[in-house]
Protein backbone atom coordinates (compact mmCIF):
# COMPACT_ATOMS: atom_id res chain seq x y z
CA UNK A 1 0.00 0.00 0.00
CA UNK A 2 1.55 3.04 -1.23
CA UNK A 3 1.52 6.32 -0.32
CA UNK A 4 0.29 6.58 2.70
CA UNK A 5 0.30 7.55 6.38
CA UNK A 6 0.19 5.04 9.24
CA UNK A 7 -1.09 5.73 12.37
CA UNK A 8 -2.43 4.23 16.07
CA UNK A 9 -5.92 4.07 14.68
CA UNK A 10 -6.93 4.31 18.37
CA UNK A 11 -5.09 7.35 19.28
CA UNK A 12 -2.22 8.39 21.23
CA UNK A 13 -1.97 9.13 24.61
CA UNK A 14 -0.95 13.04 25.39
CA UNK A 15 1.64 11.95 28.11
CA UNK A 16 3.30 9.36 25.75
CA UNK A 17 5.37 9.51 22.53
CA UNK A 18 3.68 9.59 19.43
CA UNK A 19 5.05 8.47 16.67
CA UNK A 20 3.35 7.93 13.05
CA UNK A 21 4.69 6.01 9.56
CA UNK A 22 4.86 7.86 6.28
CA UNK A 23 5.38 6.29 2.73
CA UNK A 24 5.61 9.03 0.11
CA UNK A 25 7.38 11.76 -1.11
CA UNK A 26 7.25 14.52 1.38
CA UNK A 27 9.88 16.40 3.97
CA UNK A 28 7.50 18.07 6.09
CA UNK A 29 4.50 16.76 8.12
CA UNK A 30 1.66 18.97 9.98
CA UNK A 31 -0.52 17.87 12.95
CA UNK A 32 -4.11 19.81 11.92
CA UNK A 33 -6.90 19.88 14.22
CA UNK A 34 -9.79 17.82 12.80
CA UNK A 35 -12.39 20.20 13.47
CA UNK A 36 -11.23 23.77 12.81
CA UNK A 37 -8.31 22.87 10.38
CA UNK A 38 -5.80 24.52 11.67
CA UNK A 39 -2.27 23.38 12.18
CA UNK A 40 -1.46 23.23 16.07
CA UNK A 41 2.40 21.79 15.54
CA UNK A 42 4.57 20.69 12.52
CA UNK A 43 8.15 19.25 11.66
CA UNK A 44 10.52 17.48 9.76
CA UNK A 45 9.84 14.49 8.38
CA UNK A 46 12.83 11.27 9.10
CA UNK A 47 14.99 10.79 6.13
CA UNK A 48 13.57 8.17 4.00
CA UNK A 49 14.69 4.34 4.93
CA UNK A 50 14.20 1.01 2.99
CA UNK A 51 12.35 -1.12 6.23
CA UNK A 52 13.42 -4.61 4.72
CA UNK A 53 9.97 -6.52 6.02
CA UNK A 54 7.27 -4.47 4.52
CA UNK A 55 9.83 -3.26 1.63
CA UNK A 56 8.65 0.20 2.26
CA UNK A 57 10.34 3.32 1.89
CA UNK A 58 9.29 4.64 5.09
CA UNK A 59 9.94 8.77 6.90
CA UNK A 60 8.37 8.93 10.66
CA UNK A 61 6.50 11.56 11.53
CA UNK A 62 7.65 12.32 15.53
CA UNK A 63 5.38 14.57 17.41
CA UNK A 64 5.87 13.36 20.43
CA UNK A 65 6.43 17.24 22.29
CA UNK A 66 2.78 17.80 20.89
CA UNK A 67 0.59 17.24 24.75
CA UNK A 68 -2.57 19.04 23.12
CA UNK A 69 -5.76 16.71 23.44
CA UNK A 70 -8.71 16.39 21.22
CA UNK A 71 -9.15 14.55 17.15
CA UNK A 72 -6.30 15.51 14.71
CA UNK A 73 -5.01 14.02 11.54
CA UNK A 74 -1.37 14.36 10.24
CA UNK A 75 -0.86 15.83 6.62
CA UNK A 76 2.63 14.85 4.71
CA UNK A 77 2.47 16.71 0.99
CA UNK A 78 -0.38 16.16 -0.27
CA UNK A 79 -1.58 13.31 1.88
CA UNK A 80 -3.77 13.25 4.63
CA UNK A 81 -4.00 10.81 7.69
CA UNK A 82 -7.74 8.89 9.10
CA UNK A 83 -8.45 10.91 11.98
CA UNK A 84 -7.08 9.85 15.43
CA UNK A 85 -7.62 11.14 18.57
CA UNK A 86 -4.97 12.57 21.21
CA UNK A 87 -5.62 12.07 25.50
CA UNK A 88 -4.70 10.93 28.54
CA UNK A 89 -6.87 7.70 28.42
CA UNK A 90 -6.99 6.67 24.40
CA UNK A 91 -7.25 3.08 25.28
CA UNK A 92 -9.16 2.72 28.35
CA UNK A 93 -12.06 1.54 26.00
CA UNK A 94 -10.37 -1.06 24.43
CA UNK A 95 -9.00 -2.40 27.83
CA UNK A 96 -12.11 -2.84 29.05
CA UNK A 97 -13.42 -4.32 25.75
CA UNK A 98 -10.43 -6.75 26.35
CA UNK A 99 -11.66 -8.39 29.69
CA UNK A 100 -15.61 -8.53 28.01
CA UNK A 101 -13.71 -10.16 25.18
CA UNK A 102 -13.20 -12.86 27.64
CA UNK A 103 -16.38 -13.04 28.95
CA UNK A 104 -17.44 -13.76 25.64
CA UNK A 105 -14.93 -16.64 25.49
CA UNK A 106 -16.09 -18.40 28.30
CA UNK A 107 -17.41 -21.82 28.08
CA UNK A 108 -20.14 -23.99 29.25
CA UNK A 109 -21.41 -20.80 31.26
CA UNK A 110 -24.79 -20.54 32.75
CA UNK A 111 -24.92 -16.91 34.39
CA UNK A 112 -26.08 -13.78 32.81
CA UNK A 113 -25.43 -13.14 29.54
CA UNK A 114 -27.26 -9.88 28.94
CA UNK A 115 -23.99 -7.84 29.10
CA UNK A 116 -23.26 -9.87 25.72
CA UNK A 117 -26.17 -8.28 23.93
CA UNK A 118 -27.07 -10.14 20.33
CA UNK A 119 -23.49 -12.06 20.88
CA UNK A 120 -24.80 -14.38 23.77
CA UNK A 121 -25.23 -17.54 23.31
CA UNK A 122 -26.85 -20.77 25.32
CA UNK A 123 -24.26 -22.47 27.42
CA UNK A 124 -21.76 -25.18 25.68
CA UNK A 125 -19.40 -28.16 25.94
CA UNK A 126 -20.84 -29.11 29.62
CA UNK A 127 -20.96 -32.92 28.92
CA UNK A 128 -18.22 -34.96 30.60
CA UNK A 129 -15.69 -35.16 28.55
CA UNK A 130 -13.57 -38.63 28.16
CA UNK A 131 -10.23 -39.29 29.40
CA UNK A 132 -7.63 -40.62 26.37
CA UNK A 133 -7.32 -44.08 26.45
CA UNK A 134 -9.65 -44.90 29.16
CA UNK A 135 -13.56 -45.04 29.82
CA UNK A 136 -13.68 -42.68 32.67
CA UNK A 137 -15.28 -39.27 32.42
CA UNK A 138 -14.63 -36.22 33.61
CA UNK A 139 -15.96 -33.05 34.32
CA UNK A 140 -14.16 -30.55 33.08
CA UNK A 141 -16.59 -27.41 32.36
CA UNK A 142 -16.19 -23.81 32.19
CA UNK A 143 -12.77 -21.92 31.33
CA UNK A 144 -12.31 -19.73 28.07
CA UNK A 145 -12.52 -21.04 24.47
CA UNK A 146 -8.87 -20.48 23.89
CA UNK A 147 -8.78 -19.70 20.22
CA UNK A 148 -10.81 -19.54 17.09
CA UNK A 149 -11.76 -23.18 17.79
CA UNK A 150 -13.10 -24.59 20.99
CA UNK A 151 -10.60 -25.94 22.47
CA UNK A 152 -9.03 -25.52 26.40
CA UNK A 153 -5.76 -25.63 26.64
CA UNK A 154 -3.72 -25.64 30.13
CA UNK A 155 -1.01 -24.23 29.54
CA UNK A 156 -2.06 -21.81 27.71
CA UNK A 157 -4.63 -20.98 30.10
CA UNK A 158 -1.78 -20.54 32.62
CA UNK A 159 0.13 -17.90 31.30
CA UNK A 160 -2.89 -15.84 29.90
CA UNK A 161 -4.46 -16.22 33.04
CA UNK A 162 -0.89 -15.57 34.89
CA UNK A 163 -0.36 -11.93 32.25
CA UNK A 164 -3.83 -11.12 34.29
CA UNK A 165 -2.74 -11.50 37.34
CA UNK A 166 0.57 -9.34 37.07
CA UNK A 167 -1.26 -6.74 35.46
CA UNK A 168 -3.62 -6.24 38.66
CA UNK A 169 -0.47 -6.90 40.92
CA UNK A 170 1.47 -4.39 39.21
CA UNK A 171 -1.12 -1.74 37.94
CA UNK A 172 -4.47 -1.91 40.13
CA UNK A 173 -5.18 1.43 39.49
CA UNK A 174 -5.86 0.56 35.77
CA UNK A 175 -8.42 -2.39 36.78
CA UNK A 176 -10.44 -1.17 39.25
CA UNK A 177 -14.06 -1.80 37.50
CA UNK A 178 -16.00 -3.89 38.52
CA UNK A 179 -19.43 -3.26 35.82
CA UNK A 180 -19.23 -6.37 33.57
CA UNK A 181 -20.05 -8.81 36.17
CA UNK A 182 -22.04 -7.15 39.27
CA UNK A 183 -19.30 -8.80 41.96
CA UNK A 184 -16.84 -7.45 44.44
CA UNK A 185 -14.35 -8.37 43.23
CA UNK A 186 -13.17 -6.11 40.27
CA UNK A 187 -13.77 -7.16 36.37
CA UNK A 188 -9.99 -8.61 35.79
CA UNK A 189 -10.17 -10.69 38.40
CA UNK A 190 -13.91 -11.68 38.36
CA UNK A 191 -13.03 -12.87 34.88
CA UNK A 192 -9.29 -14.70 35.90
CA UNK A 193 -11.11 -16.94 38.22
CA UNK A 194 -13.39 -18.64 35.89
CA UNK A 195 -10.61 -19.50 33.92
CA UNK A 196 -8.71 -20.65 37.41
CA UNK A 197 -12.34 -22.72 38.57
CA UNK A 198 -11.53 -24.82 35.30
CA UNK A 199 -8.06 -25.12 35.70
CA UNK A 200 -8.92 -26.75 39.25
CA UNK A 201 -11.15 -29.03 37.58
CA UNK A 202 -8.35 -30.22 34.88
CA UNK A 203 -6.09 -31.25 38.01
CA UNK A 204 -6.52 -34.98 38.82
CA UNK A 205 -5.99 -36.51 42.76
CA UNK A 206 -2.64 -36.87 42.56
CA UNK A 207 -1.89 -33.60 41.52
CA UNK A 208 -1.14 -33.65 37.41
CA UNK A 209 -3.07 -31.28 35.24
CA UNK A 210 -4.50 -32.55 32.14
CA UNK A 211 -2.86 -30.94 29.30
CA UNK A 212 -6.03 -30.35 27.62
CA UNK A 213 -9.56 -30.49 26.31
CA UNK A 214 -10.81 -30.83 23.01
CA UNK A 215 -12.35 -32.26 20.49
CA UNK A 216 -10.66 -35.42 18.36
CA UNK A 217 -10.15 -32.63 15.35
CA UNK A 218 -11.48 -29.14 14.79
CA UNK A 219 -15.71 -28.47 14.50
CA UNK A 220 -16.86 -26.79 11.05
CA UNK A 221 -18.19 -23.15 11.38
CA UNK A 222 -21.05 -23.60 13.94
CA UNK A 223 -21.70 -21.77 16.78
CA UNK A 224 -20.49 -23.67 20.51
CA UNK A 225 -23.57 -24.82 21.58
CA UNK A 226 -24.35 -26.65 18.73
CA UNK A 227 -20.58 -28.37 18.90
CA UNK A 228 -21.64 -31.87 19.80
CA UNK A 229 -18.68 -34.08 19.32
CA UNK A 230 -17.11 -35.96 22.25
CA UNK A 231 -14.80 -34.17 24.08
CA UNK A 232 -11.65 -35.67 24.85
CA UNK A 233 -9.42 -35.23 27.99
CA UNK A 234 -5.67 -35.70 26.92
CA UNK A 235 -3.23 -37.06 30.05
CA UNK A 236 -1.57 -35.25 32.51
CA UNK A 237 1.56 -33.59 31.58
CA UNK A 238 4.64 -32.25 33.05
CA UNK A 239 4.78 -28.35 31.85
CA UNK A 240 0.98 -28.34 32.46
CA UNK A 241 0.98 -29.40 36.13
CA UNK A 242 4.47 -27.12 36.17
CA UNK A 243 2.41 -24.00 35.15
CA UNK A 244 -0.81 -25.01 37.01
CA UNK A 245 1.46 -25.12 40.28
CA UNK A 246 2.65 -21.77 39.46
CA UNK A 247 -0.14 -19.73 38.68
CA UNK A 248 -2.42 -21.92 41.77
CA UNK A 249 0.12 -20.04 43.78
CA UNK A 250 0.31 -16.63 42.13
CA UNK A 251 -3.36 -16.27 42.55
CA UNK A 252 -3.53 -17.45 46.11
CA UNK A 253 -1.42 -14.23 46.67
CA UNK A 254 -3.61 -12.48 44.38
CA UNK A 255 -6.74 -13.37 45.40
CA UNK A 256 -6.12 -13.61 49.34
CA UNK A 257 -7.52 -10.21 50.05
CA UNK A 258 -10.74 -10.83 48.86
CA UNK A 259 -11.75 -14.80 49.46
CA UNK A 260 -9.63 -16.56 51.92
CA UNK A 261 -11.38 -19.73 51.54
CA UNK A 262 -10.43 -19.55 47.52
CA UNK A 263 -6.74 -18.60 47.94
CA UNK A 264 -6.99 -21.65 50.48
CA UNK A 265 -7.86 -24.01 47.75
CA UNK A 266 -5.56 -22.84 45.26
CA UNK A 267 -2.62 -23.01 47.67
CA UNK A 268 -3.25 -26.78 48.37
CA UNK A 269 -4.04 -27.08 44.42
CA UNK A 270 -0.33 -25.86 43.72
CA UNK A 271 1.13 -27.43 46.24
CA UNK A 272 -0.43 -30.74 45.06
CA UNK A 273 0.90 -29.93 41.79
CA UNK A 274 4.68 -29.12 43.12
CA UNK A 275 4.21 -33.12 44.49
CA UNK A 276 3.21 -34.59 41.02
CA UNK A 277 6.47 -32.75 39.22
CA UNK A 278 8.78 -34.05 42.36
CA UNK A 279 6.92 -37.74 42.08
CA UNK A 280 7.53 -37.78 38.29
CA UNK A 281 11.00 -36.13 37.67
CA UNK A 282 11.52 -37.06 34.32
CA UNK A 283 10.18 -35.20 31.88
CA UNK A 284 8.20 -36.46 29.02
CA UNK A 285 7.26 -34.73 26.29
CA UNK A 286 3.25 -33.82 25.53
CA UNK A 287 2.38 -35.06 21.54
CA UNK A 288 -0.63 -35.69 20.13
CA UNK A 289 -1.88 -39.03 20.52
CA UNK A 290 -3.36 -41.29 17.59
CA UNK A 291 -6.52 -39.87 16.61
CA UNK A 292 -5.95 -36.33 18.36
CA UNK A 293 -5.52 -33.48 15.89
CA UNK A 294 -6.23 -30.55 17.81
CA UNK A 295 -3.54 -27.67 18.67
CA UNK A 296 -0.50 -29.62 20.52
CA UNK A 297 1.08 -26.87 22.59
CA UNK A 298 3.62 -29.05 23.12
CA UNK A 299 7.31 -27.83 24.56
CA UNK A 300 10.73 -29.79 24.79
CA UNK A 301 12.07 -27.73 27.08
CA UNK A 302 10.37 -27.50 30.33
CA UNK A 303 13.14 -25.02 32.23
CA UNK A 304 11.32 -22.52 31.76
CA UNK A 305 8.08 -23.69 33.44
CA UNK A 306 10.00 -25.40 36.78
CA UNK A 307 11.61 -21.73 37.42
CA UNK A 308 8.36 -20.30 37.03
CA UNK A 309 6.61 -22.77 39.43
CA UNK A 310 10.00 -22.72 42.00
CA UNK A 311 9.62 -18.33 41.82
CA UNK A 312 6.34 -19.31 43.12
CA UNK A 313 5.90 -21.28 45.36
CA UNK A 314 8.84 -19.11 47.09
CA UNK A 315 6.82 -16.19 46.39
CA UNK A 316 3.84 -17.68 47.75
CA UNK A 317 5.38 -19.80 50.97
CA UNK A 318 9.40 -18.04 51.38
CA UNK A 319 10.81 -21.79 52.25
CA UNK A 320 14.55 -21.27 51.88
CA UNK A 321 14.72 -24.29 50.06
CA UNK A 322 13.26 -23.22 47.18
CA UNK A 323 15.11 -20.39 47.17
CA UNK A 324 17.92 -22.41 46.54
CA UNK A 325 16.05 -24.40 43.96
CA UNK A 326 16.14 -20.71 42.02
CA UNK A 327 19.47 -20.12 42.32
CA UNK A 328 20.48 -23.39 40.79
CA UNK A 329 17.35 -23.71 38.13
CA UNK A 330 17.42 -19.79 36.56
CA UNK A 331 21.12 -19.80 34.85
CA UNK A 332 20.10 -22.18 31.45
CA UNK A 333 16.59 -20.02 31.33
CA UNK A 334 15.16 -16.93 29.36
CA UNK A 335 13.92 -14.96 32.10
CA UNK A 336 12.76 -12.02 29.79
CA UNK A 337 10.32 -13.77 27.51
CA UNK A 338 7.18 -13.98 27.62
CA UNK A 339 4.23 -15.96 26.04
CA UNK A 340 2.69 -19.58 25.98
CA UNK A 341 5.91 -21.79 25.75
CA UNK A 342 7.93 -18.63 27.46
CA UNK A 343 7.85 -18.73 31.11
CA UNK A 344 10.71 -17.27 32.03
CA UNK A 345 9.21 -14.27 32.31
CA UNK A 346 7.04 -14.92 34.24
CA UNK A 347 9.36 -16.59 36.61
CA UNK A 348 11.28 -13.08 36.89
CA UNK A 349 8.17 -10.99 37.25
CA UNK A 350 7.37 -13.88 40.67
CA UNK A 351 11.17 -13.65 41.80
CA UNK A 352 11.49 -9.62 41.23
CA UNK A 353 8.29 -8.26 42.43
CA UNK A 354 7.56 -10.55 45.57
CA UNK A 355 8.13 -9.48 49.00
CA UNK A 356 10.92 -12.52 50.25
CA UNK A 357 14.30 -12.05 50.96
CA UNK A 358 15.82 -12.18 47.57
CA UNK A 359 19.56 -13.60 46.23
CA UNK A 360 21.50 -10.68 45.26
CA UNK A 361 22.81 -12.53 42.63
CA UNK A 362 19.74 -14.12 41.22
CA UNK A 363 17.97 -10.58 41.26
CA UNK A 364 20.61 -8.72 39.74
CA UNK A 365 20.96 -11.44 36.66
CA UNK A 366 17.15 -10.86 36.29
CA UNK A 367 17.84 -7.54 36.10
CA UNK A 368 20.37 -7.16 33.93
CA UNK A 369 18.76 -9.75 31.09
CA UNK A 370 15.62 -7.55 31.02
CA UNK A 371 17.83 -4.14 30.45
CA UNK A 372 20.11 -6.24 27.84
CA UNK A 373 17.02 -7.67 26.36
CA UNK A 374 15.24 -4.29 26.06
CA UNK A 375 18.00 -2.46 24.80
CA UNK A 376 18.08 -4.79 21.52
CA UNK A 377 13.65 -4.93 21.44
CA UNK A 378 14.84 -1.33 21.32
CA UNK A 379 17.05 -0.64 18.66
CA UNK A 380 14.97 -3.38 16.04
CA UNK A 381 12.11 -0.93 17.08
CA UNK A 382 14.06 2.18 15.85
CA UNK A 383 15.38 0.65 12.91
CA UNK A 384 12.27 -0.50 11.38
CA UNK A 385 10.10 1.49 9.52
CA UNK A 386 7.06 1.18 11.25
CA UNK A 387 8.70 0.52 14.77
CA UNK A 388 7.68 -3.60 15.14
CA UNK A 389 10.38 -5.27 17.46
CA UNK A 390 10.84 -7.89 14.54
CA UNK A 391 13.65 -9.46 12.51
CA UNK A 392 12.07 -9.80 8.65
CA UNK A 393 12.38 -13.67 9.05
CA UNK A 394 10.44 -14.35 12.29
CA UNK A 395 7.09 -12.19 10.55
CA UNK A 396 5.79 -16.27 10.81
CA UNK A 397 2.08 -17.56 12.46
CA UNK A 398 0.99 -15.39 15.77
CA UNK A 399 3.83 -12.79 14.66
CA UNK A 400 1.56 -10.25 17.16
CA UNK A 401 2.06 -12.65 19.68
CA UNK A 402 5.89 -11.67 19.22
CA UNK A 403 5.22 -8.28 19.43
CA UNK A 404 3.13 -8.10 22.25
CA UNK A 405 5.62 -10.18 23.97
CA UNK A 406 8.82 -7.83 23.70
CA UNK A 407 6.16 -4.87 24.30
CA UNK A 408 5.66 -7.20 28.02
CA UNK A 409 9.98 -7.29 28.36
CA UNK A 410 9.89 -3.06 27.57
CA UNK A 411 7.39 -2.76 30.17
CA UNK A 412 9.09 -4.84 33.26
CA UNK A 413 12.44 -3.54 32.19
CA UNK A 414 11.08 0.38 31.91
CA UNK A 415 9.69 -0.45 36.02
CA UNK A 416 13.18 -1.92 36.93
CA UNK A 417 15.30 0.60 35.49
CA UNK A 418 13.10 3.56 33.66
CA UNK A 419 14.36 4.71 30.65
CA UNK A 420 12.66 6.73 27.72
CA UNK A 421 13.60 4.49 25.23
CA UNK A 422 11.90 1.53 26.63
CA UNK A 423 8.57 3.86 26.93
CA UNK A 424 9.22 4.74 23.13
CA UNK A 425 9.94 1.54 21.80
CA UNK A 426 7.00 -0.32 23.96
CA UNK A 427 4.62 2.43 22.82
CA UNK A 428 5.36 1.35 18.99
CA UNK A 429 4.60 -2.62 19.88
CA UNK A 430 1.03 -1.45 20.65
CA UNK A 431 0.60 1.24 17.84
CA UNK A 432 1.89 -1.41 15.70
CA UNK A 433 -1.07 -3.53 16.61
CA UNK A 434 -3.57 -1.21 16.54
CA UNK A 435 -3.00 0.06 13.15
CA UNK A 436 0.65 1.60 12.77
CA UNK A 437 1.73 -1.64 10.34
CA UNK A 438 2.47 -2.06 7.00
CA UNK A 439 -0.92 -3.50 6.58
CA UNK A 440 -3.26 -0.97 7.79
CA UNK A 441 -5.14 -2.82 9.71
CA UNK A 442 -6.02 -2.55 13.55
CA UNK A 443 -5.48 -6.05 14.53
CA UNK A 444 -8.32 -5.55 17.65
CA UNK A 445 -11.60 -6.60 16.32
CA UNK A 446 -14.23 -3.24 16.54
CA UNK A 447 -11.68 -0.81 17.21
CA UNK A 448 -10.01 1.53 14.52
CA UNK A 449 -11.05 3.06 11.19
CA UNK A 450 -9.70 -0.22 9.37
CA UNK A 451 -9.99 -2.87 11.81
CA UNK A 452 -10.17 -6.92 11.53
CA UNK A 453 -13.82 -7.46 10.33
CA UNK A 454 -13.27 -11.63 9.52
CA UNK A 455 -11.51 -13.80 12.14
CA UNK A 456 -10.99 -17.10 12.07
CA UNK A 457 -13.08 -17.54 15.08
CA UNK A 458 -16.14 -20.06 14.98
CA UNK A 459 -19.01 -17.96 16.84
CA UNK A 460 -18.14 -14.89 14.84
CA UNK A 461 -18.55 -17.02 11.57
CA UNK A 462 -21.46 -18.65 12.39
CA UNK A 463 -23.58 -16.36 14.54
CA UNK A 464 -25.16 -14.42 11.45
CA UNK A 465 -24.09 -11.23 13.08
CA UNK A 466 -22.42 -8.65 10.68
CA UNK A 467 -18.93 -7.88 12.76
CA UNK A 468 -17.87 -9.71 15.37
CA UNK A 469 -17.17 -9.23 19.12
CA UNK A 470 -15.23 -6.31 19.86
CA UNK A 471 -11.66 -7.12 21.70
CA UNK A 472 -10.19 -10.20 19.65
CA UNK A 473 -6.62 -9.98 18.58
CA UNK A 474 -5.56 -11.97 15.80
CA UNK A 475 -2.09 -13.20 14.76
CA UNK A 476 -1.11 -11.14 12.11
CA UNK A 477 1.15 -11.40 9.19
CA UNK A 478 2.59 -14.88 8.68
CA UNK A 479 5.23 -15.04 6.29
CA UNK A 480 5.52 -18.91 5.99
CA UNK A 481 1.98 -18.33 4.73
CA UNK A 482 0.85 -21.21 6.71
CA UNK A 483 -2.53 -22.40 5.55
CA UNK A 484 -4.67 -23.10 2.06
CA UNK A 485 -6.65 -19.72 1.88
CA UNK A 486 -3.32 -17.03 2.85
CA UNK A 487 -1.96 -19.18 0.23
CA UNK A 488 -4.45 -18.45 -2.15
CA UNK A 489 -4.94 -15.02 -1.37
CA UNK A 490 -1.38 -13.40 -0.68
CA UNK A 491 1.81 -13.94 -3.14
CA UNK A 492 4.15 -16.20 -2.62
CA UNK A 493 6.91 -13.35 -3.31
CA UNK A 494 4.77 -10.67 -0.56
CA UNK A 495 7.27 -8.90 1.58
CA UNK A 496 7.12 -10.73 5.22
CA UNK A 497 5.06 -8.06 7.45
CA UNK A 498 2.35 -7.46 4.36
CA UNK A 499 1.87 -11.50 4.74
CA UNK A 500 -2.04 -11.04 5.82
CA UNK A 501 -5.69 -11.25 4.87
CA UNK A 502 -8.46 -10.65 6.81
CA UNK A 503 -10.58 -13.70 5.64
CA UNK A 504 -12.29 -16.19 8.14
CA UNK A 505 -10.53 -19.16 6.68
CA UNK A 506 -6.89 -18.35 7.52
CA UNK A 507 -5.94 -19.32 10.71
CA UNK A 508 -2.20 -18.89 10.31
CA UNK A 509 -3.04 -15.02 9.95
CA UNK A 510 -6.60 -14.29 11.34
CA UNK A 511 -6.92 -16.02 14.55
CA UNK A 512 -7.70 -14.54 17.98
CA UNK A 513 -6.23 -16.08 20.91
CA UNK A 514 -6.70 -15.51 24.85
CA UNK A 515 -2.72 -15.30 25.06
CA UNK A 516 -2.80 -12.23 23.25
CA UNK A 517 -6.00 -10.82 24.15
CA UNK A 518 -4.42 -10.96 27.98
CA UNK A 519 -1.33 -9.45 26.77
CA UNK A 520 -3.19 -7.08 25.29
CA UNK A 521 -4.66 -6.09 28.26
CA UNK A 522 -1.51 -5.97 30.35
CA UNK A 523 0.50 -3.18 28.19
CA UNK A 524 -2.99 -1.42 27.60
CA UNK A 525 -3.19 -1.00 31.27
CA UNK A 526 0.07 -0.25 31.63
CA UNK A 527 -0.42 2.98 29.45
CA UNK A 528 -3.62 3.60 31.42
CA UNK A 529 -2.47 2.99 34.89
CA UNK A 530 -0.42 6.47 35.67
CA UNK A 531 2.55 5.97 33.74
CA UNK A 532 4.42 9.07 32.49
CA UNK A 533 7.57 9.38 30.71
CA UNK A 534 10.17 11.15 33.00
Amino acid sequence: MKNKIYINQLGYCSRLPKLASVVGNASRFCLVEEKSGRTVYSGALSPPRNDPASDDDVRKADFSEFRGEGSFRIQAGARMSAPFVISEHPYRELKNSLISALFYSRCGYEGDTSALREYAHPPCHTAPAILYGTSKRVDVSGGWHDSGNYGRYSVSACTSVAALLYAYKLFPSAFSEKELHGERLPDILAEARYELLWLLKMQDKKGGVYHKVTSGGYPGAIMPEDDSSPLIVMPPSYCATADACAVFALAARVYREFDARFADRLTAASLQAWDWICSNPKFVPFHNPDGILTDEYSDDEPKDDMLWALCELYALTGERELAERVAEAYPPVDTTKFGARHAGGLAALAYLFCERDKDMYVSDAMKTAFIYEADYITSMSINSGYGAAMPECIYISGSNSGILGNALTLIVANIIYPEKSYIKAAVEQLSYILGKNPTDTCFVTGFGVNPVRHPHHRPSMASGIDLPYSGLVVGGADMSRNDECIKWLVPRNTPAAKCYVDNENTFSANEPTIGRICATMFVTGYFDGGIKEE
